[in-house]
C-alpha cells in the first residue's frame, strides 16, 4: 500500500456491517491509489481510486446544527455514505482531517483524467423535507403580507407600515428558504475548490 494520506473516522454504515465489518465506527484512509476502509473491531475493504466515479460532500441539517456527510459513488453503481464523527481524543485534528481527505480525494479523482462526478449537497429527500418545513412559515408570512395589501388598515400611515413590514418579512423568509435549498440540494461543481461549500469550517 502507498504512503498514508488524510484519514477520518465515520459511523459504521449499515452496508459495511452487512459486508462483515464490526464495530461502531470505521476508519477511512486515503493513499495514492486507493481509499481504505477499516472497521474498529474487524473488517477491511480497499477501494481503488479507479473504481470511484465521484463524490458528494455536504452538511446535513440536524437538531444540533450542521453535520458533515460524504457519499462515494463507485463505478459499480454502489453509493457509500460516510458520516464523519469527531475523535474525542483530538477533536481539532478530526475537524482538519476530514476536509483534507475530501479535498485530496477530489484532486486525485480529477487527476485520473476520467469523467468524475464531484458534487456538494446532501440527499434530495432530506433536502426536500427540510425545505418544505421551513417554507411553511414563509408561506404564512406571504399570506399575511397579501392580506395587508388586499384589506389594509384605514389609516394611511398604519397602512403603509403594515404593508412594508409584512412584505419585508415575507421576502426575508423566502430568501432564507431559497438559500437553504441551494446550500443543501445536490449539484455538480466545476472545480474541486468549490467543495468548500460542503465542508465544515475549522
Amino acid at each position: 500500500m502507498s504512503a498514508l494520506g488524510p484519514s477520518f473516522t465515520a459511523r459504521m454504515p449499515r452496508s459495511l456491517r452487512q459486508a462483515g465489518f464490526h464495530g461502531r465506527t470505521v476508519t477511512v484512509v486515503l493513499t495514492a491509489d486507493l481509499v481504505g476502509l477499516v472497521g474498529a473491531e474487524g473488517g477491511d475493504r480497499p477501494i481503488p481510486i479507479r473504481n470511484i466515479a465521484g463524490l458528494r460532500a455536504g452538511l446535513g441539517q440536524t437538531t444540533y446544527g450542521h453535520a458533515p456527510e460524504l457519499r462515494l459513488f463507485l463505478a459499480s453503481g454502489e453509493t457509500l455514505r460516510l458520516d464523519p464523527v469527531a475523535d474525542p481524543g483530538d477533536a481539532a485534528a478530526a475537524r482538519r482531517s476530514y476536509p483534507d481527505f475530501v479535498r485530496a480525494l477530489a484532486q486525485r479523482l480529477v487527476a485520473t483524467g476520467h469523467p468524475v462526478r464531484i458534487e456538494t449537497g446532501v440527499g434530495k429527500a432530506s433536502t426536500a423535507i427540510f425545505t418544505g418545513l421551513i417554507a411553511l412559515p414563509a408561506a404564512a408570512m406571504a399570506a399575511i403580507a397579501a392580506w395587508t395589501w388586499h384589506d389594509p388598515p384605514h389609516a394611511v400611515v398604519e397602512r403603509w407600515i403594515a404593508r412594508g413590514f409584512t412584505s419585508t418579512l415575507a421576502l426575508v423568509f423566502a430568501g432564507f428558504v431559497y438559500w437553504f435549498w441551494r446550500a443543501q440540494w445536490p449539484r455538480r461543481v466545476a472545480h474541486p475548490a468549490a467543495l468548500e461549500a460542503g465542508l465544515p469550517r475549522r
